[in-house]
């Protein structure tokens, strides 16, 4: 197991718990309880909440190997990006470029070149003869 599957051990098996629990609660539901309006709401949310908990279950390894895979500097631009975009629809079109741009400066390496640079500490600047 990689390290990034192991740090989620224990909340993947919460999170399975919780969805199997989430569909035998609308299992019994559906089954005992009357029908009613808030039955009905209640059979839905259990359903719903239940399926997704699943898919996140499923997911949680992938999810922890894209985590360990990129920065977090880059998670919390991902986050700001969305809010940004749910906030303001119309900076889509220069988000997306710019997101873009930023992706592929980081596979390409140049945003490590740049940060060595500029973040050096207490290495004195290297002068190459020509």
């Amino acid at each position: 197991m990689s390290q990034a599957n192991s740090s989620f051990g224990w909340q993947r098996s919460v999170i399975g718990w919780l969805a199997v629990s989430l569909l035998v609660a609308a299992a019994l539901t559906w089954l005992v309880l009357p029908v009613s309006a808030s039955s009905r709401t209640f059979l839905a949310i259990c359903i719903r909440m239940g399926l997704l908990l699943g898919a996140l279950w499923l997911a949680l390894p992938q999810l922890a190997a894209i985590w360990a895979k990129y920065p977090r500097w880059m998670w919390g631009l991902l986050v700001f990006a969305a809010i940004l975009i749910f906030l303001q629809p119309a900076s889509l079109a220069y988000l997306v470029p710019i997101g873009v741009v930023v992706w592929l400066l980081y596979r390409g390496g140049v945003l490590k070149q740049i940060a060595q640079r500029f973040f050096r500490r207490g290495q004195p600047e290297q002068k190459f003869r020509s």
